[in-house]
């Protein structure tokens, strides 16, 4: 039980570092494309659910349980360096890091298109938004849809096996496939209309 709980904490850190990665996107790219960029990257950030759910079983069928734990842990190792060595945070962060003052950061990072800036420290735009009601609704409303998402992402395969005795890896490709690669990719189309109509 001890190593579940541990093995919990670390996938709970690894999902919350996708909320870092939505500001980090956001920066980058014009708020007339914000909905379709953040569309992509969270539908690109939910493929691993259904990804892992289709190849778990196999994973466990050809290396054990151990062994599926370390290969997802090496994918995870790989994972994180490419990312440490590739990314870049937008041009304002990138100038403030070289020592450049706020003023002329922001306008050397408006000259190459940047158009979302910062306006307060981190703490003070955590405190700013908690002071919004609607902040609250929209934390509550992504808790559930995307803990539903992650819980009904494990729980299908169980369901098909238990109550309709489809094999381990017939369950898991209709759950992994059926399911979650499906809501992935719609959440690409989402950003998208969202970007059009509106949230």
């Amino acid at each position: 039980y001890p190593i579940i709980i541990m093995f919990g904490f670390l996938s709970g850190c690894g999902v919350a570092t996708f909320s870092v990665g939505i500001p980090q996107v956001s920066y980058w790219y014009p708020q007339s494309r914000q909905g379709t960029v953040l569309g992509i990257f969270g539908g690109v950030g939910n493929l691993a659910p259904g990804i892992f759910t289709i190849l778990l079983p196999f994973a466990i069928a050809a290396w054990g349980l151990a062994g599926s734990y370390f290969a997802w842990f090496t994918f995870l190792i790989i994972g994180t360096v490419v990312y440490a060595w590739f990314a870049r945070d937008a041009y304002v962060f990138q100038l403030r890091q070289q020592g450049a003052d706020p003023d002329s950061s922001r306008r050397i990072a408006r000259e190459k298109g940047e158009e979302l800036f910062p306006t307060q420290t981190v703490w003070q735009a955590v405190t700013t938004a908690a002071e919004d009601p609607r902040t609250w609704g929209l934390v509550a409303l992504y808790f559930v849809s995307f803990g539903g998402f992650l819980a009904l992402t494990t729980w299908f395969p169980t369901y098909w096996i238990n109550l309709h005795q489809m094999d381990v890896r017939q369950a898991a490709l209709l759950g992994g496939l059926g399911f979650s690669l499906v809501a992935a990719i719609t959440r690409v189309f989402g950003g998208m209309i969202s970007e059009r109509l509106g949230g």
